[in-house]
């Protein structure tokens, strides 16, 4: 009966041990629920935050891309403006607007024939749809003009 005794009152201690390291460990696995609940949150947000910039950064990306091919088209469009000018040194660009499909040159030439002459090598390009002389008139002993070219 001793022994019996003796085996109860060690399981009962080892039972109360086990008790209070079940207790320990079970608040620790509450804890860590709890500290994953709240990382699982903050995950969630920073994945909206990143979403929001990889939209801006694509917002980007596209404008960028916009701008480099409407450079590289208004680029290819001022190379041919230049070259088509004639080469006297009394001709000369005064201003060149681009503004959409619409290009607006204005200048001075030696004579009517100058500013003529422009036009046409201006539209044997290709380059654009339509070239007008949209004004020509004398200035400073030159023939001032303005053309309006389409694309």
């Amino acid at each position: 009966m001793a022994l019996g005794a003796f085996l109860n009152v060690t399981n009962l201690t080892y039972t109360t041990a086990l008790r209070n390291e079940l207790t320990t460990i079970s608040q620790k696995v509450v804890s860590q629920l709890a500290q994953t609940e709240n990382m699982n949150k903050e995950i969630a947000a920073l994945e909206e935050q990143i979403s929001s910039v990889e939209a801006t950064a694509d917002a980007f990306t596209a404008t960028r891309d916009e701008l480099t091919a409407g450079k590289d088209e208004i680029n290819g469009d001022l190379s041919q403006i230049n070259s088509c000018l004639p080469g006297t040194k009394d001709d000369r660009l005064v201003s060149v607007t681009h503004s959409g499909d619409t290009v607006t040159v204005t200048g001075l030439a030696s004579d009517e024939d100058a500013v003529f002459s422009y036009a046409r090598a201006l539209r044997a390009t290709n380059r654009f749809a339509l070239v007008v002389i949209t004004d020509m008139h004398e200035e400073e002993h030159q023939s001032g003009f303005t053309l309006t070219l389409s694309k």
